[in-house]
């Protein structure tokens, strides 16, 4: 096969490589116990409808439930945010209605507290954080520490006056999703318990958010309204215009509702919730998918790995760590309309979990490690594509290696690109797929060498090898019911947990497609959704999770001090080094590295396979993502003979399908054919087309004889950030339980067509409807840092009246051009901004109305629309966004890339990427994990590199483009030994971007 890019020039970088920290003296983790606390018979259900731009609470509404039975139903408001005529009005509607009417503060002291805290009753409500950050009177900064990593960055709610009540904490975990306890009230007579070592008793609570249970259960987004629909719930939730209205008997019609839909809702999730027979997993420890998952490995008895195998050396967990890459996701073909065939591979991580026979590791006491250079070195000298085209083969795969890479195709971690490195700093490291050499030794997993070896057309060097094997069978391990069916039991001693999932899971399928009735196929579908979410979170994800939160030291008191803490780092070099940082991680409680690692080393080959069984087949790749791989059709071929190697190429993995049903593991996906069935029932294979731009960036689509085309699949990426600019027309067709939002179809059609045309680089979004309006994305002050955007705007405003936690709104960009305009031309309101504004608005449906309100966020000024960007602006470059993982991905560069050819002279030790993707979002901050200082692997090297460069371009142009000082350059050309790796890293960064012809290794 052609070594792509086998003409790139060498690039030196440096390259990321994951490590392990822990502290030390290390304390093995315990066992979670299983869940043993029980809430109450009670319940309270309740919501909250707010006014103005902080959204105060207004008015509420609540259920009080006994065993299920209702005894109490009423309202709640303050005083404060309504008229005398609407309090009026609240009173008639409540005593007509048999309502109990209660102001906030009587609402929280006398069913809050008294229902959930002291009679330990669940809180129930959709959204609950919004709903209980509405009831507070302060808030501040919940405090992290030795036992409450979890509630670092979180807030704590301070709800009533009275010091005995405690405070409520709140943890954003995602946008469907959250930790919330009660406090520990500050009593001295409990510290003075605490000391003398008497048990002090602390109820944290029961909370169950439902868009949360909805999440972990449907796998899906959801609003109260879609919610009772996807549930099948007939119930007619009401809807209202102006939420700021003044109050009407329609709107107080529709708070009630809003309650007893969220009921329904939620005894219709805890009866599906019941059909999983878990015990262990009641509705208020859910919060997500892997929640249930792990809700399942508890069922069956599994003890996690790190419980039971404690003494495993911290220098191999850190070799293996290592390892580990993730999922691939690339485009090859860039920016050119291909006809394609797009395939996925039936569920890929249970799948090679399944083939490689990983569960037997899942249920072991440990892993033994050995010796296995020999054999490796065998491996990768003699097997051949038909080598691992034999299901007895992929078992042998559990081993990683150490090599020496010189030119081979592996994952590289690093901040690609060509600009200037003053430029980096906040740049985010992707992974790619090049080709990579390094004078250092570097460990990968057995997959990713036969993988290199396959697209590469040799083996690379192999220095040392480990063969991991499982020891014996742990005991006490219990037959469960999958999905809570009697027919399909699984006993984890004898059956792979993973095959039978899938097994299920297909046979559901079969029955949903035979299904007579409306009612027998919404039936069978719960059912698959729930195999497919069981099987997605359990075979992968929670073996790498690993909890990132705050470092600290503590004090020979105990009490926590500065926010950085010395820890012990195990990194690819297999020794331990101390370290200072700034942030800890903490592996979650089934966490695994082995697995992780060669699970996705395992996929990341799949991927090459079909790569290379397509080449054989004379066929190329568009883009793949993690499981998926669309197929180009090369121009002269005909569509007959392009099906034939299609079938060729996915008949190859029907010897890999380790499960009971026949058929290729390489699945044809529905938009390659038509959607409607002919007469015979089947349907037709329609030409398909493709256009990619950048990683997870593409479309597909149909061509039509009028010109026209149908999008069968669009990305929403960099599309889903922004809120809806108008509504679908009727006349579209569109549904709301499509896989993309209407206007994304738009702005993909708008794209493809200009595409087909010639006419991409022209392209403009200029007449799509709705897209002249101000552009605006989705903001909630989820996390205290998060709720500093508006210090200032709350200094001078009274506690009801700032933006509180859990607020939503909505932020805009600003349109420098038309606001350097307005101060131009003398523009009193544009002059009246001491530094340029920083648009936010109160959230709403309708962008145009909003952005009338919009306001900087900093000093409360209106905003004029005008000065705010537009869709049009925003999204003008859309199309053109950089894949700078590859050659041949800058903007209006289009066709095949080239893998790019990594020279890695400096190695930085990084751990877990960040988690606060919505955070990254908001503030526009970057996806940098934790890191140390690089290991610069030869530094004489790169001096003489740099002092050649310096030679060439002079020192003026060398500082520029690394924007280092000139006593820098010349304290590293004088051989000081002082200068920090990171200077010298920008120095020779800064040298492959000035270019020198004469470059090359260094």
């Amino acid at each position: 096969m052609q070594n792509e890019g086998e003409d790139a020039p060498f690039e030196p970088r440096e390259i990321q490589l994951r490590a392990y920290t822990r502290r030390e003296p290390h304390k093995a983790p315990k066992a979670r116990d299983s869940v043993k606390k029980q809430p109450s018979a009670r319940t309270l259900i309740f919501d909250t409808e707010t006014i103005g731009v902080s959204q105060r609470l207004r008015i509420g509404s609540y259920q009080l439930r006994d065993d299920n039975e209702l005894f109490e139903e009423g309202l709640f408001y303050d005083p404060a945010a309504l008229f005398a005529s609407e309090t009026e009005l609240l009173q008639s509607y409540a005593r007509d209605r048999g309502l109990v009417l209660r102001t906030d503060r009587d609402f929280v002291e006398e069913v809050f507290f008294e229902e959930c805290h002291e009679l330990h009753g669940t809180c129930v409500g959709f959204n609950l954080p919004f709903d209980l950050s509405r009831l507070a009177l302060a808030h501040g900064t919940a405090k992290g520490g030795k036992r409450n990593e979890l509630f670092q960055k979180a807030f704590s709610l301070q709800l009533s006056e009275n010091e005995k009540r405690p405070r409520l904490k709140v943890k954003h975990l995602s946008s469907r999703s959250a930790f919330m306890e009660f406090a520990m009230v500050s009593d001295p007579n409990r510290r003075s318990d605490k000391k003398r070592g008497r048990k002090v008793e602390h109820h944290k609570g029961f909370f169950v958010d439902v868009k949360t249970l909805a999440g972990v259960l449907l796998a899906a987004n959801h609003s109260l309204r879609s919610l009772a629909k996807a549930l099948g719930l007939d119930i007619e939730k009401g809807e209202v215009e102006d939420f700021e209205a003044p109050l009407t008997t329609e709107f107080l019609d529709y708070t009630v509702q809003d309650v007893r839909v969220t009921w329904k809702c939620y005894r219709e999730l805890i009866g599906r919730l019941s059909e999983h027979g878990l015990p262990n997993a009641p509705a208020y420890s859910l919060t997500s998918e892997a929640s249930l998952g792990k809700s399942y490995l508890r069922a069956m008895g599994l003890k996690p790995w790190m419980v039971s195998q404690p003494d495993f050396p911290p220098e191999m967990i850190g070799i293996i760590l290592s390892t580990y890459y993730g999922g691939r996701s690339e485009v090859h073909i860039r920016r050119e309309v291909c006809e394609a065939f797009y395939c996925d591979f039936l569920s890929m991580y249970p799948t090679v979990n399944t083939v490689m026979g990983l569960w037997q590791f899942a249920t072991a006491e440990g892993i033994n490690y050995q010796d296995a250079t020999e054999s490796v070195r065998d491996i990768l000298e003699t097997w051949t594509l038909g080598d691992l085209q034999k299901p007895e083969n992929w078992p042998k795969l559990t081993a990683i290696v150490q090599v020496m890479p010189d030119d081979d195709i592996f994952p590289i971690r690093a901040i690609y690109g060509d600009a200037a490195p003053r430029h980096e700093k906040n740049k985010v490291a992707n992974i790619g797929l090049n080709r990579l050499t390094c004078e250092a030794p570097l460990w990968f997993t057995l997959a990713d060498c036969l993988a290199s070896k396959l697209l590469n057309g040799k083996p690379p060097k192999v220095v040392k090898a480990y063969n991991f094997t499982p020891m014996a069978q742990q005991s006490g391990l219990r037959v469960i019911n999958l999905a809570g069916d009697p027919e399909t039991r699984i006993d984890p001693a004898k059956d792979d947990f993973f095959r039978e999932v899938i097994t299920r899971r297909k046979k559901i399928a079969g029955l949903k497609k035979a299904a007579k009735s409306e009612r027998d196929r919404e039936h069978f579908d719960g059912l698959q959704l729930a195999l497919k979410i069981l099987a997605n979170a359990t075979s992968y994800g929670i073996f790498v999770e690993l909890n990132v939160h705050d470092a600290y030291t503590e004090t020979e008191e105990g009490k926590r001090n500065t926010p950085k803490a010395k820890l012990a780092r195990y990194g690819y070099d297999g020794t331990r080094q101390e370290i200072i940082s700034k942030v800890e991680e903490t592996p979650g409680e089934f966490f695994h590295p082995l697995l992780a690692t060669l699970i996705t080393g395992a996929a990341r080959l799949m991927l090459a396979l079909s790569e290379r069984a397509a080449a054989d087949q004379g066929l190329d790749w568009i883009f793949c993502d993690t499981d998926g791989i669309a197929f180009a059709k090369p121009d002269e071929m005909s569509s007959k003979t392009f099906q034939d190697r299609i079938d060729a190429v996915r008949g190859w993995f029907e010897p890999l399908n380790p499960y009971a049903f026949e058929g290729s593991i390489l699945q044809a996906e529905d938009e390659n054919f038509s959607r409607e069935k002919d007469a015979a029932g089947n349907k037709q294979r329609l030409p398909l087309f493709a256009y990619a731009v950048s990683a997870k960036r593409y479309a597909l689509f149909n061509k039509n004889a009028d010109g026209s085309i149908d999008l069968r699949k669009t990305s929403a990426h960099g599309l889903g950030l922004y809120v809806l600019p108008y509504e679908a027309p009727p006349e579209s067709g569109w549904k709301k339980n499509s896989k993309s939002e209407f206007w994304h179809e738009q702005v993909w059609e708008r794209i493809c067509l200009a595409a087909l045309n010639g006419e991409d680089d022209k392209l403009n979004f200029v007449g799509i409807e709705g897209f002249n309006k101000p552009a605006a994305s989705r903001y909630a002050a989820t996390k205290p840092n998060l709720l500093e955007w508006f210090a200032d705007y709350n200094q001078a405003r009274d506690y009801p009246d700032q933006i509180r936690p859990f607020t939503f709104m909505l932020s805009f960009q600003l349109d420098e051009m038309e606001f350097i305009k307005a101060r131009n031309a003398g523009d009193a309101e544009a002059l009246a901004f001491a530094s340029d504004p920083r648009p936010a608005s109160p959230y709403e449906t309708d962008v145009v109305r909003a952005a009338t309100r919009a306001f900087d966020r900093t000093t409360g000024q209106s905003v004029r629309h005008e000065w705010l960007r537009t869709y049009e602006s925003t999204l003008a470059g859309y199309h053109l966004r950089d894949e700078a993982k590859f050659l041949g991905g800058v903007k209006t560069q289009r066709g095949a890339l080239k893998r790019r050819h990594i020279d890695a002279f400096a190695i930085q030790q990084v751990g877990k990427e960040a988690h606060d993707w919505e955070e990254i979002i908001s503030l526009g901050e970057t996806n940098q994990p934790s890191r140390q200082v690089a290991e610069v692997l030869n530094w004489d090297k790169c001096r003489a590199l740099i002092a050649r460069a310096q030679e060439l371009h002079g020192v003026r142009n060398l500082r520029y483009a690394a924007g280092v000082g000139d006593a820098k350059i010349r304290s590293i050309l004088r051989y000081r030994n002082s200068v920090e790796p990171d200077v010298l890293r920008r120095l020779v960064r800064a040298v492959y971007v000035l270019g020198d012809p004469a470059v090359s290794r260094i």
